[in-house]
């Protein structure tokens, strides 16, 4: 937020005319037309109010009251949109508006590319809430929901910090408000406390500093900090430093809470379009995504170095050249005449300095240029970023409660790309009364002990949840590190642990399913040095090092499984810490390289990340997400896990490579080029249903020659998006009779999208008949096998699932008159349904042998459509993700 002795940092020319859209978040009750009418007499350009127009500006209050709000604030926006197009700067102001609200209003201004939009939050101190509810609970309690709503804790100050607050003061607040309440009254108040306590953090820490929950905001003001005229001030100073009218340049906040406007470079422009492309259309969009000010930006700019118009408070700096300073930002690229007007030299070259010398990443060999690249260092010039990006460079998505999720496990690592699984294990499941016992040297899989007797569960047990990762292993073998987070949560039985389920018998079971050699264990990264944390900080092993491999990590009832270093380094999985509260106690335990940091302690993982270790996070929303990335959280926890659904929280790249660096081309990363290695091919359609008499699907065919009575078999997986989808969509290979024929006799082995049908057999024993099915006894095998032999004038035909890979059973076999001699991929959708993101279904068919023998997609050269076919379909090598990209 803007006080009198911040400084402003301006890059680009000075904006003399032209409009300026205003959006204002104001508190409720508060009166804002002394500011507005201040701000009137100080501009050149004339601020509308609700008196001359039906636009804009004072007291229009849109969220309460309104079932419409959104759309009414939407069409306000329009108004406003069309009046700043023409000169004025239009005064937009919503009270206790939420993020959706303000989110609506950006779109709307970030697809016109000449109207600058400032979104400003006035907001009043939680004291003076409290103060100036005067006694009125109801109406205090409805004012506390909505600060709690628009606000929340952080254990550190950071520059978007506007309040401050410990746990006397809070508690002395509502103690005072409770002695002179009625019983009612009490009752209401613990509910708003009990609320309102966990989201600042106070219900874990002693002091917070409040921030907005949403990062939104230009700037935050005090409502009742200054006088009126000094919040038309600052605001007058804030709109007259200009803004570019490029669509893509946008505020860029360093420390401080100094503002630069940087135009973006063809770099950065692609940079910000894959790294935040829900941000392209907001005219701050380079401010949120903080994407720092490249070299090539700055040759693009006219550089001004703007001060207040009040005097330095510098007489002759003493330890800091500014004029050297200068000269290295021209050196940089920085294009222009450079003036300095009455501005504070150390507070500049303050500012300046993080631009021009970017700190280098802890532990790490090489440093980063002006422009934020990472600079490799000797050893790892002339190879690849595979072979030198290291585990603790990268974040990923976390399937949290992995086995309760809509979508498979298969799925999720096959098609949604993650790898980083949550387990929740228990000894029993039940209730106090009656609990039913896991089987020895095996847990059950449930997030919760009582709901683990009813919720729907995948898997019963951790072991049969560890046989289906054994699965996919086999299906990729060389996939990329697969980060296993396992919650004991009855801490194997406390102090006496039970036979069967102690640490040791977790171990073997891990060992027996996984294998010895593909775990990476805390004995592998100490190596020869004298910690597992010294281990980390001499450098994690490299993706390609970890290829293959899988890291168990245990947080709930990690200081029961190992709570010394010798016991830590000799087992198998590491040991999470969890919710550290300072960052002192990160070295507390030098076997401690996982971290768990949820609520308020997430602002320590920035110290996590520069020590060397990796942290979790906990997110459902899309602020959430982006803020876990900036704090540099390795593993991003959420049940988000579908990517056409919810876009924000992707994190593979086009072609499914399943981690991205926290700085785009970091060591020569190429998201355009990265990929796991596997083999698979992505069939898109959208057609009506396989069922009937007539068949409505898209094939892509061969025609088979085999000589007659020999087999020809086929084996492959088959992995989608399962959530979200329409739940009979199916794919799979069939064998059909004619390749044209709606009606044609065929046999087929499909699975549905939904993870609860099983796979089936579908077949039309002759022409225009009805199809009849036949399924699976299980409904997460994703392994099938299909085979076909013509012999005496007619085709035998056999269909199999696995759930392994290796172990086959028969889902139907028959014979059916003719030859059916052409072979390929079917896929049909049932009706004319999308993805959330407007995208096709997609299938992804992996490892397609036939006879043992690889297939690739141009093996399947002719493609038809039978029946209803909506669009035009897609087969390809590789994975074909239209969805939006993060880089």
């Amino acid at each position: 937020f803007f006080s009198a002795d911040h400084r402003m940092v301006c890059f680009g020319q000075k904006q003399q005319q032209g409009g300026h859209l205003l959006l204002v978040n104001a508190p409720s009750g508060a009166d804002t037309s002394a500011v507005y009418k201040h701000l009137e007499s100080q501009l050149p350009l004339k601020v509308l109010n609700a008196t001359s127009t039906y636009l804009p500006g004072v007291d229009l209050d849109l969220t309460v009251g309104n079932p419409h709000g959104l759309e009414r604030t939407a069409t306000l926006a329009k108004s406003a949109l069309y009046l700043a197009q023409n000169g004025s700067v239009p005064v937009l102001e919503v009270r206790d508006a939420s993020q959706r609200h303000l989110a609506e209003i950006q779109k709307l201004v970030g697809r016109s590319n000449t109207v600058p939009l400032t979104t400003i939050l006035m907001y009043k101190p939680l004291k003076d809430l409290i103060v100036e509810a005067k006694g009125d609970i109801g109406k205090l309690q409805t004012t506390l929901q909505d600060y709690g709503h628009m606000f929340r804790g952080s254990y550190e100050p950071t520059h978007n910090s506007v309040d401050h607050m410990t746990r006397a003061q809070f508690d002395k607040m509502f103690n005072k408000l409770k002695s002179h309440a009625t019983e009612d009254d009490k009752v209401g108040l613990k509910i708003v406390k009990n609320f309102l306590s966990p989201i600042l953090g106070l219900d874990v820490q002693n002091e917070v500093h409040i921030e907005p929950r949403y990062p939104v905001y230009d700037a935050v003001m005090q409502f009742n900090r200054f006088g009126t005229a000094q919040l038309a001030k600052e605001l007058v100073s804030h709109l007259q430093v200009g803004a570019s009218t490029r669509r893509l340049s946008a505020l860029h906040r360093l420390e401080g809470s100094n503002v630069a406007h940087v135009p973006a470079c063809t770099h950065c422009e692609a940079v910000l379009r894959r790294l935040h492309k829900d941000l392209v259309g907001s005219p701050n969009g380079r401010l949120h995504s903080n994407l720092p000010a490249c070299s090539a930006c700055l040759g693009l700019s006219r550089l001004q170095l703007v001060g207040s118009d009040l005097s330095s408070t510098e007489e002759a700096p003493k330890s800091v050249n500014v004029a050297d300073l200068l000269s290295q930002l021209a050196a940089a690229g920085a294009n222009g005449q450079m003036v300095v007007e009455g501005a504070d030299s150390q507070r500049l070259a303050q500012v300046l300095s993080t631009l021009v010398q970017p700190a280098p990443h802890a532990g790490s060999a090489g440093a980063h240029s002006m422009d934020g690249v990472y600079q490799l260092s000797e050893d790892e010039k002339g190879k690849h970023w595979h072979d030198i990006i290291r585990y603790n460079e990268v974040f990923q998505k976390c399937s949290k409660n992995c086995n309760a999720r809509s979508e498979s496990i298969l799925d999720q690592l096959l098609y949604h790309r993650i790898r980083s699984l949550e387990l929740d294990i228990h000894t029993q499941k039940g209730s106090l009364f009656w609990a039913q016992e896991a089987p020895v040297h095996d847990w059950w899989m449930s997030h919760d002990t009582i709901k683990g007797w009813y919720e729907t569960n995948q898997f019963p047990t951790l072991s049969t949840t560890l046989a289906n990762i054994r699965s996919f292993q086999k299906m990729v073998p060389n996939h990329e590190v697969l980060t296993l987070w396992i919650n004991v949560n009855d801490n194997f039985g406390g102090r006496f642990p039970k036979r069967g389920h102690r640490p040791d018998d977790l171990d073997n079971l891990l060992k027996k399913h996984l294998g010895e050699k593909n775990i990476f264990t805390p004995a592998q990264l100490k190596g020869t040095n004298a910690s597992i944390q010294k281990g980390a900080k001499a450098g994690w092993p490299t993706l390609a090092q970890l290829q293959g491999k899988i890291i168990p990590v245990i947080v709930e009832g990690a200081n029961f499984y190992a709570d010394a270093q010798d016991l830590a380094e000799s087992k198998m999985c590491f040991v999470a810490q969890k919710d550290v509260a300072h960052k002192d106690m990160i070295h507390r335990h030098n076997w401690n390289v996982f971290f768990e940091q949820t609520g308020s302690f997430e602002s320590l993982s920035r110290d996590i990340d520069q020590a060397g270790f990796v942290s979790r996070h906990w997110v459902e929303a899309q602020w959430a997400h982006q803020q876990s990335i900036r704090k540099r959280a390795h593993h991003i926890a959420t049940k988000s896990l579908n990517y056409h659904h919810n876009t924000w929280a992707k994190t593979h790249t086009p072609n499914g490579f399943p981690f991205l660096p926290f700085r785009s081309g970091h060591k020569g990363f190429d998201s355009a080029t990265a990929m796991e290695p596997q083999r698979i091919m992505t069939f898109r359609a959208s057609t009506g249903d396989l069922w009937g008499t007539n068949d409505n699907a898209v094939f892509a065919s061969h025609h088979d020659t085999t000589p007659d009575g020999k087999w020809v078999e086929y084996q492959w997986y088959l992995t989608n998006a399962n959530s979200h989808m329409q739940k009979w969509a199916r794919a799979g290979i069939a064998f059909r009779q004619s390749k044209n024929d709606e009606g044609a006799s065929y046999f087929s082995l499909v699975r549905p999208s939904s993870v609860n049908l099983p796979a089936q057999v579908q077949l039309r024993n002759e022409a225009d008949a009805k199809t009849i099915a036949a399924t699976a006894r299980v409904k997460h095998a994703a392994n099938f096998k299909a085979r076909v032999r013509y012999n005496h004038g007619q085709t035998e035909c056999e269909g199999y699932y696995s759930e392994d890979g290796q172990n086959w059973r028969l889902i139907r076999s028959t014979s059916i008159h003719g030859r059916l001699q052409h072979h390929g991929l079917i896929v049909s959708t049932k009706n004319n349904s999308h993805n959330a993101d407007g995208t096709q279904y997609q299938f992804v068919f992996g490892n397609v042998t036939k006879n043992g023998k690889p297939m690739h997609a141009a093996d399947f050269p002719q493609i038809h459509d039978m029946g209803m076919v909506y669009s035009v379909p897609r087969l390809r090598d590789g994975i074909s993700d239209e969805a939006t990209d993060m880089y």
